[in-house]
C-alpha cells in the first residue's frame, strides 16, 4: 500500500514501523491504525476477516460491497512478521484460517507432473462439479492444472526463475481450493516438503471482476491467479519475500507475461495510486511498490527483453541478485541490473515516464490499432491514461508545479496553438536530481529529448511543434517529496545565420537548402532567419565543383570543418553564431585493382571499395562497401566520368571517416587463355598505407595523386 506512515513519537519508540502494501480495500483500516484508532490485533483480524469471514468485519472501515482481494499473500506475510506482537487469541483465530485442511476427497496430478491439486465437490469449499468430457475429473480442476502447468513452463522452463521443487515431500507442489473473498494466496505454512510454500486458490472464480479473456471472466480470473500465485512461490525460493510489497508488483507483471490478453490487474487494480492516476507519487510511495506499479516491470521487460513471452533476462537478473542480496533495497537492485544492461535506474525511469504519457487517447497507433510506441497495449480499451498537471493551447505560458515525490513526474500536455516551433525555458528546484523532457508526437512516431540542464537545474530547448506533445518533469532521485519547478513557453525568437559552400575558405557559389523550407534555396554566402534553438537539416545542393582551378575538381568533404560531419545533409541547432559552412576538398585520381602473381595479363575479377562520401544513382550516400570490376578508378558519384578521392583521410591516427578496401578470399581470373583461381595473399601499393595489409578488409590512406592499391593473389 502506498500510505505515508505517520505515528506519534511514543508509538515510534514502542514499536517498529509497520508498512502494508497494495490492497485498496484496506486503506481506511490502515489509516485508522496509523491514527491509533484501532489496535494492531484489530487491524490484523479485520484483514483476515475480509478474506475468510467478511461477516465479522468492522463495518466502519469497509464498504458494503466487498470486492475480492487480489492476493492474500502479503497479508499472510505481514502476519508472520508481526506474530510476536499479537495476542494469543488473535493468533489462534488467524491460525485457524491458515490450517491446511487434510480432509480432501480427491487429488489430481497436473499433465506435466508438477502439481498435486486437492479438491472436493461437496461442502463450502467445493469446486464446480461439471465434467463435460466425462473423465471423472471436474473441468474446473483440469483448467487449473493446465493454467498452472503453463505458468511453470513459462516461468521455470523458459525464463529460468527459481523452481519450488519438492524433493522430500510428496514430490509435487501442492494446490488446494477455498471459498474465500480473495483470488488466492501463497503461504509457507502447512508445506509437506522443501518446496517452501503451497497455494490456495478460490474454489470457483464466479462473479469476479471483469477481465478481457475471450474465454470469459471465470477462466480469465483463474488464469491470472495461477500465474500470480505461482510467481510468489518462485519468489520465495529466491529471497523468502524480502522485497515486501514489491513481490505484488512482480506477480502482477507475471500475469502479463503468461496470460497477456486477460488484463485483470490493468482493469481492476489501477485508478488509485498507480503511475497514471497519481504520476506525482513515488513508485515506492509509502515505502514499497505494489500491484498497481506493475507497469514499471512491464516497461523494463518490453524495453530490455524485447517483450518476449519466452524469456525475461532483466527480471531474472533482478531475482538472481535478490537471492544473493536479500537485504539490499529493491531500488538498488533495479539500478544494478539496469547498469548491467547499459542503462541505470535514473535513465530508465525517465523513459518510463515518457511511455506512461503516450497511452490511452494519446497512444500512437497504426491504422489497425497496434501500438507504435511504448507499451504494446498502450491503446487498447481499458489501458490507463496518465492524468495531466496542465494542458497548454496558446502561448506565451508562464507556469509552475510542485508536490512531486522522488521517482515521480508531472505530465504537461502541449498543443501547437498555431505555432511552428516552441521554446521551453525550464527552472527546476536546486540540488535535486531531476530531468525535464520535451516530446512531440510526429505522425507515427514519438520524438523526445531531455532538456540540457545546468547545475542549478535551469535550461531551455526549442523544437518544431507536431500534432501534440509534452513537457515532462521527472524526479530521478530515490528519496524526498514535494519537489517543484517553473517554466515559460513561447515561440522562439529569430536568429540570422549564414550558409556557405566553401573552397579554401572562399565562397564557392552554388546553393544550399533547409529541408524545413524546401521552396526557398539559399544562395551560398547568404543569411537566413531561423528559429533560435530549433533543429534544422541543411543540404548543399552542390556535390562537387568541376574545374574550380584548371583541371582541378572539388567535392563536398565536411560541414564546419568537423570531419565526422561528412554527408551532404547535416543536422544542426540554430544558435546565434552557428553559421553553416559546407567545405569542399580537391579530388585526386587513384587506382584500386587485383594483381595475380605470375599472370600479368590476368583479367576479370572484382574488388570492394568503401567510400564514405560516395553518392549513388538515387542521390543517397550508402556509406558502405560497393563491389566494382578490377581495376577500379573511383569517381565519388554514380555516373561521373571524372573524380577521385581525398588524400590523407584518417591519417595518421586512423580516425574515421577513411576509405576501406576488401578482397575476396579467392577469385577466378582469365589468364594465359585459361581460368585460374587466385588466393588472397595481402595488400600492396604505391603512395598508399594499409592499416592491416595482411587482412582481406582494411582501411587505407591515399597519400598522392595517381596512388595505386593492389590486392595480391
Amino acid at each position: 500500500m502506498k500510505l505515508k506512515i505517520v505515528l506519534c513519537l511514543i508509538l515510534l519508540l514502542m514499536f517498529p514501523l509497520v508498512m502494508f502494501a497494495g490492497d485498496i480495500q484496506f486503506k481506511k483500516l490502515e489509516a485508522a491504525y496509523q491514527r491509533g484508532e484501532v489496535t494492531l490485533d484489530e487491524l490484523m483480524l479485520n484483514k483476515f476477516y475480509y478474506i475468510f469471514e467478511p461477516q465479522k468485519l468492522s463495518k466502519k472501515y469497509f464498504s458494503e460491497k466487498l470486492t475480492p482481494l487480489k492476493c492474500g499473500t502479503m497479508t499472510i506475510k505481514n502476519y508472520f512478521a508481526l506474530k510476536n506482537r499479537l495476542k494469543a487469541e488473535t493468533i489462534r483465530i488467524i491460525e485457524s484460517y491458515l490450517q491446511k485442511t487434510e480432509a480432501r476427497e480427491s487429488t489430481y496430478i497436473s499433465p506435466m507432473k508438477y502439481f498435486k491439486i486437492s479438491y472436493t465437490t461437496t461442502g463450502s469449499n467445493a469446486v464446480p462439479s461439471d465434467d463435460n468430457d466425462g473423465d471423472g475429473i471436474p473441468d474446473f480442476v483440469e483448467w487449473i492444472a493446465d493454467y498452472l502447468d503453463t505458468s511453470w513452463d513459462v516461468l521455470i522452463n523458459q525464463c529460468g526463475f527459481a523452481a519450488p521443487v519438492d524433493n522430500n515431500g510428496d514430490g509435487y507442489y501442492n494446490i488446494s481450493f477455498e471459498n474465500m473473498n480473495s483470488y488466492g494466496y501463497t503461504t509457507p505454512q502447512g508445506v509437506d516438503g522443501n518446496e517452501g510454500t503451497r497455494i490456495v486458490l478460490h474454489n470457483n472464480f464466479l462473479s469476479f471482476p471483469l477481465n478481457q479473456d475471450p474465454e470469459g471472466n471465470q477462466k480469465g480470473s483463474a488464469k491470472v491467479t495461477c500465474a500470480h500465485e505461482f510467481k510468489h512461490a518462485s519468489q520465495y525460493i529466491h529471497s523468502q519475500w524480502s522485497e515486501s510489497g514489491w513481490i505484488e508488483l512482480d506477480a502482477a507483471w507475471v500475469e502479463e507475461l503468461v496470460f497477456d490478453y486477460v488484463n485483470d490487474t490493468m482493469l481492476n487494480f489501477t485508478g488509485y495510486e498507480d503511475p497514471f492516476s497519481h504520476p506525482h507519487w513515488a513508485i515506492d510511495h509509502g515505502g514499497t511498490g505494489s500491484y498497481e506499479d506493475y507497469f514499471w516491470q512491464d516497461f523494463l521487460h518490453q524495453k530490455f527483453d524485447n517483450n518476449s513471452y519466452h524469456s525475461a533476462p532483466i527480471i531474472l537478473a533482478f531475482w538472481q541478485r535478490r537471492e544473493s542480496n536479500p537485504n539490499e533495497s529493491v531500488l538498488t537492485t533495479y539500478d544494478n541490473v539496469l547498469q548491467q544492461m547499459g542503462s541505470s535506474l535514473e535513465d530508465a525511469f525517465v523513459e518510463y515516464v515518457v511511455w506512461n504519457y503516450y497511452t490511452g487517447s494519446r497512444a500512437i497507433l497504426d491504422a489497425q490499432g497496434n501500438s507504435l510506441f511504448g507499451y504494446d497495449e498502450a491503446g487498447i480499451n481499458g489501458f490507463p491514461e496518465s492524468n495531466l498537471q496542465a494542458t497548454h493551447n496558446t502561448y506565451p505560458v508562464n507556469s509552475s508545479g510542485s508536490g512531486v515525490e522522488h521517482l515521480a513526474a508531472h505530465h504537461i500536455r502541449l498543443n501547437p496553438g498555431g505555432e511552428e516551433a516552441l521554446k521551453v525555458m525550464f527552472n527546476g528546484q536546486n540540488n535535486v536530481s531531476l530531468s525535464a523532457v520535451l516530446s512531440w508526437a510526429d505522425g507515427n512516431r514519438v520524438i523526445w529529448e531531455e532538456i540540457p540542464l545546468d547545475e542549478a537545474n535551469d535550461g531551455f530547448m526549442s523544437e518544431w511543434t507536431k500534432r501534440f506533445g509534452a513537457l515532462l518533469f521527472v524526479v530521478i532521485q530515490q528519496t524526498g517529496i514535494n519537489f517543484s519547478y517553473s517554466y515559460q513557453i513561447d515561440a522562439p525568437p529569430w536568429v540570422s545565420l549564414a550558409f556557405t559552400n566553401k573552397i579554401d575558405q572562399q565562397n564557392a557559389g552554388g546553393t544550399l537548402l533547409l529541408l524545413e523550407d524546401p521552396q526557398n534555396p539559399i544562395p551560398s554566402g547568404s543569411n537566413k532567419n531561423v528559429y533560435e534553438g530549433v533543429g534544422y537539416t541543411v543540404n548543399t545542393q552542390n556535390e562537387r565543383f568541376l574545374n574550380w582551378t584548371v583541371n582541378d575538381d572539388y567535392k563536398h568533404h565536411d560541414w564546419n570543418e568537423v570531419s565526422q560531419e561528412y554527408l551532404l545533409q547535416h543536422y544542426f541547432k540554430a544558435l546565434a553564431g552557428n553559421n553553416q559552412d559546407a567545405n569542399f576538398l580537391q579530388m585526386h585520381p587513384v587506382t584500386i585493382k587485383n594483381v595475380l602473381i605470375y599472370a600479368d595479363d590476368a583479367t576479370d575479377g572484382q574488388i570492394d571499395f568503401h567510400d564514405p562520401w560516395y553518392v549513388d544513382q538515387n542521390g543517397n550516400q550508402p556509406d558502405d562497401f560497393i563491389t566494382w570490376s578490377s581495376p577500379h578508378y573511383p569517381k565519388g558519384k554514380f555516373g561521373e566520368t571524372t573524380g577521385g578521392v581525398f588524400l590523407e583521410q584518417g591519417w595518421p591516427d586512423w580516425q574515421p571517416p577513411y576509405y576501406s578496401v576488401k578482397a575476396e578470399a579467392q577469385q577466378t581470373f582469365t589468364a594465359h587463355g585459361q581460368s585460374i583461381t587466385g588466393y588472397f595473399l595481402g595488400w600492396e601499393g604505391t603512395d598508399v598505407t594499409f592499416q592491416h595489409a595482411d587482412q582481406q578488409e582494411t582501411p587505407l590512406v591515399f597519400h598522392a595523386e595517381n596512388a595505386e592499391a593492389r590486392a595480391v593473389l
